[in-house]
Parts: structure tokens; sequence; C-alpha cells
């Protein structure tokens, strides 16, 4: 059994133009706190990008400076939607790795069974 593990195992097997299949155990132990590292990033960002708007809405309420708002504004919109992406890429990966760990189980049982 080759050493190699997660990434290292994927790229080895596109390099080569392998059809083998990959263990999905490991993949997901390659970069197991991957999205959660991710999500929380991402949820940081949403929360900055929340932040800069109510600056914005100050700046723009309080000192009547519409460029200077209007600058921060999309500066907010950009961290938000960042924000947004990170955690919708984080849900998608945990989904799939538990797709992969029930179609594990599902062709164990199916092995076993035979």
């Amino acid at each position: 059994m080759s050493r190699l593990r997660g990434k290292q195992l994927i790229w080895k097997n596109l390099r080569k133009g392998s059809t083998e299949r990959i263990d999905p155990w490991a993949i997901e132990r390659s970069l197991p706190m991957s999205f959660w590292i991710r999500e929380i990033f991402g949820w940081l960002f949403m929360i900055a990008g929340l932040l800069g708007y109510t600056v914005c809405l100050g700046v723009f309420l309080l000192n009547d400076r519409v460029v200077e708002a209007g600058i921060l504004a999309g500066v907010s919109t950009m961290l938000f939607r960042g924000g947004l992406h990170l955690v919708k890429v984080a849900t998608a990966a945990r989904v799939v790795i538990q797709a992969r760990r029930l179609q594990a189980k599902t062709t164990e049982r199916v092995r076993s069974s035979i």
C-alpha cells in the first residue's frame, strides 16, 4: 500500500491518468478541518461586512459624506459576499464528505451481505 495520503494520492493519480478509485477516507483524513476553517472565516467576513454597513450608515447620516460612505459600502458588500461564498463552499464540502461516508458504509454492507 502506498504511503501517499489525501492530496498527494489524488495528484499522483491525476498525473498518471489513472482511473483507480481513490479511498474516500484518505481524502477525508488529508484535510479534516479545512471546511471548518472556511466556515469560520466566512462567518467572520460576513460579520465584518455587516459592521462595515453600520459604519457606512453612521458616516452617511451623521457626517453627510456620500463618497466615503459609498466606498465603504462597496468594500462591505465585497466582504459580505465573500464570506457568504466561503460559508456555501464549506457547507458543500461537508455534504460531500457525509455523502462519501454514507456511500462507503452502504458498499461495505453490500459486500458483507454477498
